[in-house]
């Protein structure tokens, strides 16, 4: 059976503990940087840039040169004094979740670091903790005029899964991490969607077996090589939280966005909820307004009914008129 998530903090050996550390910097070079270079860090260090308590926290301070930001302490000034420090400190990496790279993306483009600091131009950028969207990616590399890495970690396991620079993908840390694609209890095949199951290879003072993170993703089958020439299995984390996926009627997993497209066709639709409590049961509430018309509601069971999710050609050509 899948582990939830456990509500206490997760243990980590030392060996373990190293490992993480090691296959994080190994990942540095991936970008064609040096693991040594100074990194401009948005969260790894408390507000007041102190090193995160417990050995871990400790353990990457030590090993890490360069500026932190914790961007859940930040405001727009401390947004453009990092901006500033990092230009100072010649940080070539910027790391950090997609959200909080954007903030330094505004600052940079707007010209707002401190007056006669330093210019900071990373030359490579990782994301990790959020989806990252083509289009985010592309508003990144366009602010920052630096390629963008994207990075599957987690609390739980470290980097599980890492862009290489053909950023085809992201390759498995197969020595420390089993991956599981399931929906349900049941496994998908390659290049199917499913719920991403953990399970910890290194990890000896807590074992974690297939251990549902919350994510939804796929394998890219082993038949289309990745270019770089690495072996390892690569996946693809497609739809973010398995939390914001139902079941449609026919089986299929569904993003929220589909019900957002399909209210956008339907004139009069105030607002909208949409909640499944079982695979078999899905009750969709919405508020209609002034320019509602009769025939809308039909419509919307006839779509859900009988819509296949997989296409979303024959998802726009199945407008309502």
């Amino acid at each position: 059976r899948s582990l939830a998530k456990p509500d206490r903090v997760v243990r980590l050996d030392t060996i373990a503990r190293r490992e993480r550390v090691a296959d994080e910097l190994r990942h540095i070079e991936w970008s064609g940087l040096d693991w040594r270079t100074p990194r401009a860090v948005l969260i790894g260090r408390n507000e007041r840039g102190e090193a995160l308590d417990g050995p871990g926290g400790r353990l990457r301070a030590a090993l890490r040169s360069g500026v932190w930001l914790h961007p859940g302490h930040a405001d727009e000034d401390a947004v453009r004094r990092f901006v500033a420090e990092a230009g100072r400190a010649g940080a070539q990496l910027l790391t950090g979740p997609p959200s909080a790279l954007e903030r330094v993306a505004d600052a940079i483009e707007t010209g707002a670091a401190a007056s006669g600091a330093a210019p900071f131009r990373p030359k490579a950028v990782q994301s990790w903790g959020e989806c990252l969207s083509d289009e985010r990616r592309a508003r990144l590399e366009t602010a920052l005029a630096a390629p963008v890495f994207d990075v599957y970690r987690a609390a739980e396991f470290g980097e599980i899964a890492h862009q290489c620079d053909r950023r085809d993908g992201l390759h498995v840390t197969m020595e420390r991490t089993l991956l599981e694609f399931v929906h349900g209890d049941t496994p998908v095949s390659d290049g199917k969607d499913g719920e991403i199951l953990v399970t910890a290879l290194d990890n000896l003072a807590m074992p974690l077996f297939r251990y549902r993170i919350g994510d939804v993703g796929c394998r890219i089958p082993s038949a289309v090589p990745c270019p770089c020439g690495r072996t390892s299995e690569r996946i693809l984390v497609t739809d973010g939280r398995a939390a914001t996926l139902v079941t449609s009627p026919a089986g299929q997993r569904v993003h929220a966005d589909w019900f957002e497209w399909l209210f956008e066709a339907i004139p009069g639709v105030l607002d909208w909820r949409v909640r499944q409590d079982t695979s078999s049961d899905l009750t969709l509430v919405y508020v209609p307004g002034v320019a509602w018309r009769d025939d809308a509601e039909p419509w919307i069971h006839e779509a859900i009914a009988g819509l296949d999710f997989s296409d979303p050609l024959n998802f726009w050509n199945f407008g309502y008129r």
